[in-house]
């Protein structure tokens, strides 16, 4: 990523609320500038023995400026990406986003 001059950066906070641990992500910048703010987590665990897989997230989305995923239909307000090796020693992204 780059950092641009003249561009407020997002700020992300880990906190507890109501007993859980949550990430709260914050991203006031200049209109039509984008940007992003983010965390990352390695789990670094060998997966090959199981079938399925699940991820499972919590997400409460507080405010978005632009309508669904945005001009290029991929400005979402909340992506998840998964960086995984698969069977064949490939590196591979999957991706999700909300809105």
């Amino acid at each position: 990523y780059v950092v641009a001059e003249n561009v407020t950066p997002g700020k992300v906070s880990i906190m507890e609320r109501d007993g859980r641990r949550v990430a709260y992500f914050v991203r006031q910048g200049e209109d039509n500038v984008p940007t992003e703010v983010g965390i990352r987590q390695v789990i670094g665990k060998d997966v090959n023995v199981y079938d399925k897989l699940y991820l499972q997230l919590d997400i409460k989305l507080l405010f978005q400026s632009l309508s669904g995923a945005g001009y290029l239909s991929s400005e979402y307000p909340l992506r998840v990406e998964l960086t995984y090796t698969d069977v064949y020693g490939k590196q591979l992204t999957w991706g999700h986003g909300f809105y």
